[in-house]
């Protein structure tokens, strides 16, 4: 009996770091790599014969820069889009991956932060934070008509502090329901072992197999969660 409930045990371990380790690998939505983006954009006018856009800052990025003091970020979409709401969605996707590595090395956040961190700022940027400009283009190839826009995004202390004081502000909260819930896990894990003793005794061992099934299972999501702590 003793055998079967460790092995069962070490199984529902095995799951639970299975599950953690694959939650790990997808913990940043942007991944850990910073990759220079390619520009469809570019390529695209290239093929449609037009040298240059209609936006200085993309056309001669070192020039604007030297000619408007700040910090600015430029996102891309790396293929060309189906419909203008895609389009948008990857150049600021592409964008925000820069900040977000600007802004997680200014709030220090811990590994289980980060995806939450990369979130909310994907969701801010998206819906127009520190956008200063945008180049929304249209191409009709002979396979049918494509779309990609370019974002400027501007990352400047100024505007950039906003933000990581309004995500700072907010972490307490998140780290405490995530210790609530961490917590919660655990008292729940406790009672499930509990109530197998209890139900086992009083079955006198009939269910014993369907009750450690159960009772593993939910201890392997239980941990998962206590693993994934904050």
């Amino acid at each position: 009996m003793f055998i079967r409930t460790l092995l069962i045990t070490m199984v529902a371990l095995g799951i639970a770091v299975i599950l953690h380790q694959r939650l790990a690998d997808q913990d940043e939505l942007f991944g850990a790599a910073a990759v220079a983006t390619p520009d469809a954009a570019a390529a695209l006018r290239s093929v449609s014969g037009a040298a240059r856009s209609t936006k200085p800052w993309i056309d001669d990025f070192a020039g604007f820069s030297a000619s408007h003091p700040g910090r600015w970020i430029v996102g891309r979409c790396a293929r060309p889009c189906l419909s203008q709401a895609e389009a948008e969605e990857s150049s600021r996707t592409d964008a925000a991956r820069a900040v977000y590595a600007i802004a997680l090395e200014r709030i220090g956040a811990g590994r289980g932060d980060r995806k939450w961190l990369a979130g909310r700022l994907l969701a801010d940027v998206r819906a127009g934070e520190l956008a200063a400009d945008e180049l929304v283009e249209r191409f009709d190839r002979p396979y049918g008509t494509v779309w990609t826009e370019t974002v400027l995004l501007d990352a400047s202390p100024a505007k950039l502090d906003r933000l990581v004081d309004r995500y700072r502000g907010e972490l307490p909260a998140r780290r405490a329901w995530m210790t609530a819930v961490q917590l919660g896990a655990a008292a729940l894990t406790l009672s499930v072992w509990i109530a197998y003793l209890l139900l086992n005794m009083i079955t006198k061992g009939y269910f014993t197999l369907r009750l450690r099934l159960l009772a593993a299972t939910i201890t392997a999501v239980a941990l998962v969660v206590l693993l994934g702590g904050p």
